[in-house]
Protein backbone atom coordinates (compact mmCIF):
# COMPACT_ATOMS: atom_id res chain seq x y z
CA UNK A 1 0.00 0.00 0.00
CA UNK A 2 1.52 3.92 -0.61
CA UNK A 3 1.03 6.12 1.63
CA UNK A 4 0.88 9.99 0.08
CA UNK A 5 2.42 12.76 2.02
CA UNK A 6 1.67 16.36 0.82
CA UNK A 7 4.80 18.99 0.30
CA UNK A 8 5.79 22.58 -0.56
CA UNK A 9 8.29 22.77 -3.29
CA UNK A 10 10.06 26.10 -4.77
CA UNK A 11 10.78 25.18 -8.11
CA UNK A 12 12.08 27.28 -10.84
CA UNK A 13 9.42 29.01 -12.90
CA UNK A 14 11.22 27.76 -16.51
CA UNK A 15 11.70 24.35 -14.63
CA UNK A 16 8.06 24.37 -13.69
CA UNK A 17 7.11 25.42 -17.07
CA UNK A 18 9.01 22.40 -18.74
CA UNK A 19 7.59 19.87 -16.56
CA UNK A 20 3.98 21.29 -17.03
CA UNK A 21 4.99 21.16 -21.02
CA UNK A 22 5.99 17.90 -20.41
CA UNK A 23 3.10 16.64 -18.13
CA UNK A 24 0.61 18.00 -21.11
CA UNK A 25 2.50 16.18 -24.38
CA UNK A 26 2.44 12.81 -22.34
CA UNK A 27 -1.27 13.48 -21.02
CA UNK A 28 -0.21 13.04 -17.54
CA UNK A 29 -0.38 14.76 -14.86
CA UNK A 30 2.21 17.26 -12.95
CA UNK A 31 2.63 15.46 -10.05
CA UNK A 32 3.19 12.28 -12.10
CA UNK A 33 6.12 14.01 -13.96
CA UNK A 34 7.84 15.25 -11.15
CA UNK A 35 7.72 12.02 -9.81
CA UNK A 36 9.29 10.48 -12.52
CA UNK A 37 11.97 12.97 -12.48
CA UNK A 38 12.95 12.39 -8.73
CA UNK A 39 12.66 8.44 -9.18
CA UNK A 40 15.37 8.73 -12.18
CA UNK A 41 17.50 11.31 -10.05
CA UNK A 42 17.58 9.21 -7.05
CA UNK A 43 18.08 5.81 -8.96
CA UNK A 44 21.23 7.26 -10.64
CA UNK A 45 22.50 8.20 -7.32
CA UNK A 46 25.86 5.79 -6.08
CA UNK A 47 25.97 4.02 -9.33
CA UNK A 48 28.85 6.18 -10.33
CA UNK A 49 32.15 4.64 -10.86
CA UNK A 50 34.24 3.81 -8.19
CA UNK A 51 37.99 5.07 -8.07
CA UNK A 52 40.31 2.44 -7.72
CA UNK A 53 43.91 3.31 -7.19
CA UNK A 54 46.22 1.81 -8.82
CA UNK A 55 50.03 1.52 -7.93
CA UNK A 56 51.41 2.84 -4.96
CA UNK A 57 50.64 6.08 -3.28
CA UNK A 58 53.13 8.89 -3.40
CA UNK A 59 54.71 9.96 0.23
CA UNK A 60 52.71 12.86 1.61
CA UNK A 61 49.64 12.42 -0.33
CA UNK A 62 46.50 12.44 1.82
CA UNK A 63 43.44 10.28 0.30
CA UNK A 64 41.00 13.88 0.82
CA UNK A 65 41.09 17.38 -0.35
CA UNK A 66 41.68 19.18 -3.19
CA UNK A 67 45.64 17.70 -3.08
CA UNK A 68 44.56 14.27 -4.44
CA UNK A 69 41.98 15.35 -6.85
CA UNK A 70 45.08 17.43 -8.53
CA UNK A 71 47.17 14.57 -8.74
CA UNK A 72 44.32 12.75 -10.02
CA UNK A 73 43.96 15.31 -13.05
CA UNK A 74 47.82 15.60 -13.31
CA UNK A 75 48.45 18.73 -11.65
CA UNK A 76 51.23 18.57 -9.56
Amino acid sequence: MFYFMRTTLDINDELLRAARGEAAKAQTSLRSVVERARRTYLGRRGKTPEYRLRGRLQPGVRLDGQALFGLMDGHS
